[in-house]
């Protein structure tokens, strides 16, 4: 059994170095640009070449994250970096564009690329489209089980590729890369590494209570680790990259520990005290256990780490000091403040005791809310791990040995130059024959001095031996010169050739798009509006039944819509149902049934959910899967959408009016709602469930959350979405444009019938509905 990776977070170099003193065997850290994770300090070009070399000295490899979507504008710059770091030494690349992908596969085959989470895989097909497209790594779906996870993991080792776990830190309410909550409704894109985390905020509903609906606990598979090394896992990632470094040392090195009790005499803890002393939400393991349920659910959003110790007995904010009734307070101690509500007031750290009872306390991050007398007062339990810490991560600096020289230099032969550095080794001489000197002489110093010249490089000269060495010896300063050159470019080039580095061109569309209609319909709307478009998209549910195969028995025009989110047996059941019915056409949002599809010779559109938002992603997408229809990310502004430059022969799809979701989640929402008797979601909530509710948020914002029968848990934007303005904008751009029938809870409601809508529609007559959302769609930021 090969021993598993740890794979620790970084959000800054001390971070960095904090996982490695914990003994992570791999970190993960984003740059000042293109990280999914914007709030973390992330690291600068120097930063990660200090990083690079005290890692790989300490065996530590290192992955930088490229996770995010990229507009067409930015890929050249994109480009640029990936030669830039990829020069600096890193291990890999972690990504989520399908553009990025087919980029690094074209102008750089050998970097090792990373599948993020952001690419929601979890079923076989999937993995095996990835692996096409050249990843080495894939991090599965944090949705997964364990019993998915081996039977993934199996599939992921026979072709070659190796898998990675998520297993401690924040949940997302959503599939990762499938939210637009942030985005759609606060102008914050989760998938350009933005989001302001709408799911962990307060929401009403028609009663006026108040509750945290979408608030998971965090991930930690700590006291399952055994399971999970059992099953295959090749890598366990811890998430926190926004978190500090005692909070990622003090997970890492509990991780550490656990892993190597389970090798090394099977057995691990089942408690998870350390890990209580740092940033939590209380922990859960539901979605690893099969156990999908309330349970998995907090009302308290903040840090759970923290135990009661006091009360505030005052507060003046001019001078900064604070009087508390506490026990056991020292300088440097970070404290929470919290009113009587257990409402978030402040957290700050203790900088100097004034005298007893009385504090400098400075405030970090944004107060909440005015400090009063009787507020509570909370603290971190001490946490042994990180004692000493800094002083530690201040130790760590790149053990840079120079270079070690030996001369050997006889009268009439060659001088001879041996160099050592970092275990390799380079052997250069002289070209001309070394003569006794007539003026003046060869002498160590001058050796020493010319060959120690070595600006511009990270080179320095160490050690400097001479063996055999004669006095009064001549050889030419310009041949010492190119000795000194030689060495340089030996211990400084790169063994990979780059000279194929840069954006590839492709054959772009040119001339102006005929516009057709798509209608999106259920089985509430498509009676009506047979024959009324070019196209009839039926959005299927995850478990066909009798009813669905009768309609697509008796219409043939139906062009069915699989949903982004597929298991193992929702792919095989559509296989069937597509072979028993001979469908030829069918709109998917899901990679791995698109690749059947493509290897099948049906003609697949590809949904919004492909997250396109630049013409490579067009490019790989078509050539790999063979198709021409694609659906532009629905995060996209008209602006953004113009700058990409299509493939030929490809056909743009865009939403003339729609329902906007904004999240699909394994969860139940409407349990956190409307009341519920289950604790566990089953088959029979999948099938048998409908039901819906409005939520509105404090900013006024407000969301509908709904459960159809067959369908997974949704949020939508409370109101449909015209998008006039890009009507007008894209007519040259849009093949199709798609209007959206399906009988979804919204305040918007169709004023006219449906078929009158769809003649109306382009006449940009907003009179057709009531209440709909038409505000020019923000970019994706």
């Amino acid at each position: 059994m090969n021993k598993i990776e740890l794979l620790a977070p970084a959000g800054d170099i001390d971070s960095a170095k904090a996982a490695i003193l914990a003994g992570a065997n791999a970190v993960f850290a984003g740059l000042n640009q293109y990280s999914a994770r914007k709030r973390a300090k992330n690291l600068s070009l120097d930063e990660l070449k200090e990083l690079l070399t005290i890692s790989h000295q300490k065996n530590t490899r290192v992955y930088i994250t490229m996770n995010t979507l990229f507009l067409q504008s930015e890929l050249n710059n994109v480009v640029k970096l990936i030669d830039d770091i990829y020069s600096l030494g890193v291990d890999a690349i972690i990504v989520q564009d399908y553009g990025l992908l087919g980029i690094l596969r074209e102008s750089f085959p050998y970097v090792e690329v990373h599948a993020s989470t952001q690419m929601t895989t979890h079923n076989s097909l999937q993995i095996e489209f990835l692996s096409k497209l050249g990843a080495k790594q894939v991090n599965y779906s944090r949705e997964l089980s364990l019993n998915e996870i081996k039977q993934l993991n199996e599939v992921t080792h026979k072709l070659g590729l190796k898998s990675e776990v998520f297993v401690h830190g924040a949940y997302c309410i959503s599939y990762s890369g499938q939210c637009y909550f942030s985005s759609n409704l606060y102008g914050h894109s989760g998938n350009k590494g933005g989001c302001v985390q709408p799911c962990r905020r307060i929401f009403s509903g028609d009663s006026g209570k108040s509750s945290l609906p979408f608030n998971l606990k965090d991930n930690s598979a700590y006291t399952s680790i055994d399971s999970i090394i059992k099953a295959g896992t090749d890598s366990i990632k811890i998430e926190g990259r926004i978190k500090g470094a005692e909070y990622v040392y003090t997970v890492i090195d509990s991780f550490r520990k656990q892993v190597d009790s389970f090798y090394n005499d099977d057995e691990i803890k089942q408690t998870t005290e350390a890990l209580e002393t740092v940033f939590n939400r209380q922990f859960t393991d539901g979605y690893l256990q099969n156990a999908v349920s309330k349970e998995m659910f907090t009302q308290e959003s903040k840090d759970q780490s923290y135990e009661e110790i006091g009360t505030v007995i005052s507060y003046t904010s001019d001078s900064k000091e604070l009087q508390l009734e506490a026990k056991n307070l020292i300088k440097d101690d970070i404290i929470q403040i919290k009113n009587d509500e257990g409402e978030f007031i402040a957290t700050g750290r203790i900088k100097t005791v004034l005298n007893p009872g009385r504090y400098k306390f400075i405030i970090e991050h944004k107060l909440k809310g005015k400090i009063y007398r009787g507020q509570k007062v909370f603290k971190q339990p001490t946490n042994r791990a990180g004692v000493g810490l800094q002083a530690k991560i201040n130790k760590l600096v790149p053990n840079i040995s120079g270079i070690s020289i030996g001369v050997t230099g006889k009268l009439g032969n060659k001088l001879t130059v041996v160099a050592k550095y970092m275990g390799t080794q380079c052997s250069v001489s002289s070209v001309s024959i070394l003569e006794e000197s007539s003026s003046k002489p060869l002498s160590k110093e001058i050796i020493i001095e010319k060959l120690g010249k070595l600006g511009g490089t990270d080179l320095v000269l160490g050690d400097v031996e001479f063996y055999n060495f004669d006095n009064n010896l001549f050889l030419p300063i310009k041949e010492l010169n190119q000795l000194k050159r030689e060495l340089v470019d030996f211990f400084t080039t790169e063994s990979v050739p780059r000279d194929s580095v840069g954006l590839k061109p492709y054959s772009v569309r040119e001339g102006n798009a005929e516009s057709k209609v798509a209608l999106l319909v259920d089985e509430n709307s498509y009676e009506e509006l047979k024959s009324s478009g070019d196209y009839l998209l039926f959005e299927m549910p995850l478990i066909i039944n009798q009813d669905i195969i009768n309609i697509f028995s008796s219409n043939s025009e139906l062009i069915p819509w699989f949903q982004p989110i597929l298991s193992e047996k929702a792919v095989e059941d559509i296989k069937s149902f597509i072979l028993k019915l001979e469908i030829r056409n069918i709109v998917t949002e899901n990679s791995g049934l698109a690749l059947w599809a493509s290897e099948n010779s049906i003609s697949t559109i590809l949904g919004p959910h492909f997250n396109i938002t630049n013409g490579y992603a067009i490019k790989t997408l078509g050539d790999e899967l063979n198709c021409r229809d694609f659906f532009l990310s629905k995060e996209l502004s008209a602006e953004q959408c113009l700058e990409i430059d299509i493939p030929q022969n490809s056909n743009i799809w865009f939403p003339l009016f729609e329902h906007q979701l904004l999240m699909n989640t394994k969860q139940c929402l409407v349990r956190n709602v409307i009341p519920c008797k289950k604790d566990l979601i089953d088959d029979d909530c999948l099938l048998g469930c409908s039901r819906s509710a409005f939520l509105k948020e404090k900013q006024h914002l407000e969301v509908a959350v709904v459960k159809r029968t067959g369908f997974n848990n949704q949020l939508f934007n409370s109101k449909m979405r015209f998008n006039r303005s890009e009507y007008r904008s894209l007519k040259d751009v849009v093949n199709v444009w798609m209007m959206d029938f399906r009988a979804i809870p919204s305040k918007t409601k169709f004023k006219v019938s449906y078929k009158e809508t769809v003649t109306k529609a382009f006449s940009d007559d907003v009179s057709i509905f009531s209440n709909i959302e038409s505000n020019k769609r923000m970019p994706l930021a």
